[in-house]
């Protein structure tokens, strides 16, 4: 008489697979989040160019959530200064002309 053996539960493909199902969930729910939080801001597209080249890509877009902004005086002029959560300092400033 010969025993088989029955395995239980899933193959190591099967759990990979539900690994990177999950994995990708979280990916979009995490990008999801930001970008809420992002468009919760209310910020322009034009504003949102923290390194000012023109554009605005989906990385500036995606870390417009920690950015703040605060009214400063430049000379006579009312500036606002956009600077990071993260420490406080400026990202950049921008003025009437």
């Amino acid at each position: 008489m010969s025993a088989k053996v029955r395995t239980q539960g899933m193959s190591k493909s099967g759990v990979a697979g539900w690994f990177l199902i999950a994995a990708c969930f979280a990916l979009v729910l995490y990008l999801t989040l930001r970008s809420v939080a992002a468009l919760d801001k209310g910020y322009s597209w034009v504003d949102m160019d923290w390194n000012q080249d023109g554009s605005t890509s989906l990385f500036e877009f995606v870390s417009t959530g920690d950015v703040g902004v605060r009214q400063v005086k430049r000379g006579s002029r009312d500036c606002r200064e956009y600077f990071s959560y993260k420490d406080g300092l400026p990202i950049k400033t921008v003025c009437p002309d």
